[in-house]
């Protein structure tokens, strides 16, 4: 594996209703990368966080920019922005992209973004979060 991976997520949920995937799919001309179900949430799972979603993934390998491995989601949504507001209005749904950083100690990424990305997520009414995991190099395993 090449450090950083930076994994952008945008994700969109309802604890209300099950999603209409195939609707969304079809609007979006995109498929997920990853789907749920409300029903699909293990017992160990509390109600309140209970919820299906429907998400789609970019994964960039040795990318040391969070915001150049963000514009490959946002070139890709941005010219769909009218049609995700409509959907995330008609089925009351929450959007969040969620950045997923792994890296060496050595190869630590930027963490920045533009102002104009920040408009697109704010203008999805849109949550951003951030994970960031220090990884151990595969050198280092190598040896031991």
């Amino acid at each position: 594996m090449t450090y950083p991976v930076i994994k952008w997520w945008l994700c969109l949920s309802s604890s209300k209703i099950d999603i209409p995937f195939q609707e969304i799919e079809d609007k979006l001309g995109v498929r997920s990368t990853h789907r749920w179900k409300i029903e699909d949430c293990r017992d160990e799972v509390p109600v309140e966080f209970r919820a299906s979603g429907w998400q789609y993934e970019v994964v960039v390998e040795g990318c040391r920019s969070v915001q150049d491995a963000f514009d490959k989601i946002e070139s890709f949504f941005y010219p769909h922005v009218s049609t995700l507001q409509g959907l995330v209005n008609e089925y009351s749904l929450d959007v969040a992209f969620t950045c997923i950083i792994y890296a060496s100690r050595e190869d630590s990424p930027y963490i920045g973004l533009s102002p104009e990305s920040i408009d697109f997520i704010h203008s999805l009414h849109s949550e951003l979060k951030f994970d960031l995991y220090f990884c151990e190099d595969d050198k280092e395993d190598e040896e031991r």
